[in-house]
């Protein structure tokens, strides 16, 4: 924790300990509560905080602002992309270990699906 000039944290102004490191904030983000549970009564959503730099604080922010998101909103996005990104690289790496024997197989097994699907067609 920094230590504070006699009018306090340049944030909050209080001169309690506010956590700030000297160019590390805080963002807080609303996560869904669905599904949890817990003896502790929770709302429907609940707000935790992350430290981020301001310089990365800030371009997210940007960014959200651009698409008219919450920045909630929009690292939840983020998120998603990153896991589809993940399944994707999983696939082509699945892809890439299939046997030219299960390769021509799965291609014949597909033609034939294809072809009766148009014959049922007509």
């Amino acid at each position: 924790m920094a230590s504070h000039p006699e009018g306090g944290c340049h944030r909050t102004r209080s001169r309690r300990p506010c956590g700030c490191d000297g160019g590390i904030s805080r963002l807080r983000i609303r996560v869904d509560g669905r599904g949890a549970t817990c003896r502790r009564r929770y709302t429907q959503s609940m707000t935790t905080t992350i430290k981020v730099s301001d310089e990365l604080r800030d371009r997210l922010k940007a960014q959200a602002g651009r698409d008219g998101l919450t920045l909630g909103a929009h690292l939840e996005r983020l998120a998603d992309a990153e896991d589809r990104r993940a399944r994707l690289a999983a696939l082509k790496s699945a892809i890439g270990a299939t046997s030219p024997e299960d390769a021509a197989r799965h291609a014949r097994e597909t033609e034939d699906w294809e072809s009766t699907e148009l014959a049922d067609a007509s």
